[in-house]
């Protein structure tokens, strides 16, 4: 599915407003294409694919993640949030290098830490059942972000869109369901910040349930 780079990092970077009588259409736009957009980036950075959607936890209780992705031998069990610019807090992007990255900084800080989103980003740790067959691959628990995030500290010329980041950092505010856990770091993505690094004008990416949905809309709708 071809989108519009510039057109997706404005829409979802960028706060603006609409008038009262549509509304905003970003929680619409993000049901319809918001985690197959940040999952298509994802797979198109690690040159991977998506096995399945939805990652049931082991046993009868638990949450469920969004996605089993695998690239070469390994395999991510992937929670997506779609958190950006028009999210509660939200703010506009930057585009000055070091406001960004303060913001990327800030971002990770606050993902991870704030009571409010605590469960809902913790949960990726949880032991999931992989999908058959996925031969001897230790599933990897990664973070599938739209907004900007960084490690502090990291003063690299560039910020990657794709990071580990180390538990023991943040071990005080991990739930206590998810504190016994094996895995002892997370993969990080940012959509954001992946778009940003290509130079494209469309980008060319696997959203095949998004497709689908769109499809719907033609079969239902003529304007």
């Amino acid at each position: 599915m071809k989108i519009n780079r510039a057109a997706i990092l404005e829409f979802y970077d960028k706060r603006r407003s609409w008038s009262a009588e549509t509304g905003s259409p970003v929680s619409a736009v993000t049901a319809t294409l918001g985690e197959d957009l940040v999952l298509g980036l994802l797979c198109q950075h690690l040159g991977g694919k998506i096995l399945s959607y939805g990652c049931k936890p082991e046993g009868n209780a638990g949450s469920r993640l969004d996605a089993w992705v695998t690239a070469g031998r390994k395999l991510y069990q992937v929670e997506v949030k779609n958190w950006c610019a028009h999210s509660i807090g939200g703010a506009s992007v930057p585009e000055d290098p070091r406001a960004l990255r303060k913001v990327a900084e800030e971002n990770l800080i606050e993902f991870l830490t704030q009571p409010r989103n605590l469960n809902a980003i913790w949960k990726v740790l949880g032991p999931m059942i992989p999908p058959v067959p996925v031969g001897t691959a230790k599933p990897i628990p990664m973070l599938a972000l739209w907004a900007p995030v960084a490690l502090p500290k990291q003063r690299s010329n560039s910020l990657p869109p794709w990071f580990d980041c180390d538990l023991s950092d943040y071990a005080a505010v991990i739930p206590e369901p998810y504190r016994n856990v094996t895995h002892r770091k997370v993969s990080i993505f940012s959509a954001s910040l992946y778009l940003r690094t290509l130079k494209s004008r469309v980008v060319n990416i696997p959203m095949a349930r998004a497709e689908h949905r769109l499809r719907e809309f033609g079969n239902l709708i003529t304007l």
